[in-house]
């Protein structure tokens, strides 16, 4: 069981049915559970689309931001859920990816090669990534 406290209301706390979870992940009104198998259970908000993960399957890794979601696939792919269009979400070419984080309105990545990706709001910089790539 997953339990959880604090502000509940958008349903993000309705996280104890989940099982076998190994990973965790919590937005501003949403949060996110990774299963032992890969699976993503995902609670609260949805009003941009964030929990939109009913479908991904074989993720190792899971981040939430304000309202996005991303997940890392085994195969080093990166999916996102959250407001369609927005640039927060735009991972679809991302390979080779290693880890993943997300910011607010931003979503990160550091791939196999040492490489950082960024994607989304940058109104203080957290996308300009120019001066810290090889």
């Amino acid at each position: 069981n997953v339990d959880s406290v604090g502000l509940d209301r958008e349903g993000q706390r309705s996280t104890r049915a989940w099982r076998n979870v190994t990973a965790i992940a919590a937005g501003k009104s949403h949060s996110l559970g990774l299963t032992k198998n890969g699976i993503v259970h995902a609670a609260g908000d949805n009003s941009a689309g964030q929990r939109n993960t009913l479908l991904w399957r074989d993720i190792t890794a899971i981040a939430a931001g304000e309202k996005h979601s991303v997940g890392l696939k085994k195969d080093g792919t990166v999916l996102a859920a959250g407001p369609k269009g927005d640039s927060r979400c735009a991972v679809s070419k991302w390979t080779n990816v290693a880890a993943i984080a997300a910011g607010g309105s931003h979503t990160v990545a550091l791939t196999h090669d040492g490489i950082l990706l960024a994607t989304g709001a940058n109104d203080a910089g957290q996308c300009d990534l120019q001066s810290l790539n090889p």
